[in-house]
């Protein structure tokens, strides 16, 4: 589907798990994983991802304070898309404010996801 990294981060090992396996079903094999967003930005230092699948609440770095970080500390800026179960138009409205390009809610289909990455797989 592409060549570019995408980094799932979140703080459970059986939602990463989930996600990769969904993701290596929709034909994209360039995954890593963190499992908080202290490890997300450490792994972003290192290497060019093109999407970040980012869950919003995780011990020692949130999502939010991901999104942040990257846009002080990051010079190559990748796709940013929530996978969350905050559905509430305050978090929504948050996200879209700091920069996250997409929002999904948890729990998804693997459909859903294939439907709201395939514009930022497409580079």
């Amino acid at each position: 589907m592409s060549n570019i990294w995408v980094l799932v981060v979140d703080d459970s090992d059986l939602t990463r798990s989930i996600i990769r396996s969904q993701l290596r079903d929709l034909g994209i094999s360039r995954v890593d994983e963190a499992c908080d967003g202290s490890q997300a930005l450490e792994r972003m230092r290192a290497k060019n991802y093109g999407l970040i699948l980012c869950d919003w609440e995780m011990p020692v770095m949130s999502g939010p304070e991901l999104v942040i970080a990257i846009h002080r500390e990051i010079r190559s800026k990748p796709n940013i898309v929530f996978m969350t179960s905050r559905t509430d138009w305050g978090s929504r409205t948050t996200a879209k404010q700091i920069g996250v390009a997409d929002y999904i809610a948890k729990p998804f289909t693997k459909a859903t996801l294939h439907s709201r990455i395939a514009r930022f797989m497409a580079a």
